[in-house]
C-alpha cells in the first residue's frame, strides 16, 4: 500500500527479493525484507514492513532473474544497487535497469522490473509514476479529473483508466 499523502509504503515481500528504495544522490538501499514464497505453508504469517519515500525517490520490485543473472546474488544485488541509483534520473527507471543490468548478455531465467517514482504530494499532479520495463506505465493521480467519487486515486494505464488494479489485470 503506498499512502498517497504521506509517500508511506506498507509492504510484505512474500519470498520474493527486498525492494529497493532509491533517492536522488543517495545511494540506493534494499529495504527490509522476510517470509516465505506464497503457497510453500499453509495459513502463513507474513510480516509486513513500513517505510516512507521522498520526492523523486524511486521503488524498485524484481524477480530474482534479475541479481541472479550471473549466478552471483551477491554481486548481482550490488550491481543493482548501484544500476537503481544512476536510474533514479532516468524517464524511465525501469527499462534503464533492464539496459543496464542485462547490457552484455540476455536473461537466463524470468524478469520482471517494477517502478514507482514518488513525487511530494502538491509538488505536482502526480503522486506516483509507475513503469514496468518500459512496456506500459501506470499513473496514480490525485487530480480531480482522475479522481473517483470516494475521492480516491485512480490508476491509469495509457489512456485507459481503472477504478482499481483488478481491473487493468483481468483477463482479456
Amino acid at each position: 500500500y503506498i499512502d498517497p499523502a504521506t509517500l508511506e509504503i506498507v509492504y510484505a515481500t512474500a519470498g520474493h527479493p527486498p525492494p529497493i528504495l532509491a533517492r536522488p544522490d543517495q545511494p540506493s538501499i534494499c529495504l527490509p525484507y522476510d517470509g516465505l514464497p506464497l503457497g510453500i505453508v499453509a495459513k502463513t504469517t507474513y510480516r509486513t514492513f513500513v517505510a516512507t519515500a521522498s520526492d523523486g525517490a524511486v521503488l524498485v520490485l524484481y524477480t530474482d532473474g534479475v541479481i541472479e543473472h550471473k549466478r552471483d546474488v551477491i554481486e548481482g544485488t550490488a550491481r543493482l544497487l548501484e544500476v537503481t541509483r544512476l536510474a533514479v534520473a532516468e524517464d524511465d527507471p525501469a527499462l534503464a535497469i533492464q539496459s543496464r543490468i542485462f547490457a552484455r548478455s540476455a536473461p537466463t531465467d524470468d524478469v520482471a522490473i517494477l517502478t514507482v517514482r514518488f513525487k511530494a504530494p502538491g509538488s505536482a499532479q502526480r503522486v506516483a509514476s509507475i513503469g514496468a520495463l518500459g512496456f506500459n506505465r501506470l499513473e496514480l493521480g490525485a487530480t480531480d479529473d482522475s479522481a473517483n467519487v470516494a475521492g480516491e486515486p485512480k490508476l491509469e494505464l495509457g489512456s485507459r483508466r481503472a477504478d482499481d488494479l483488478d481491473a487493468l489485470l483481468a483477463p482479456r
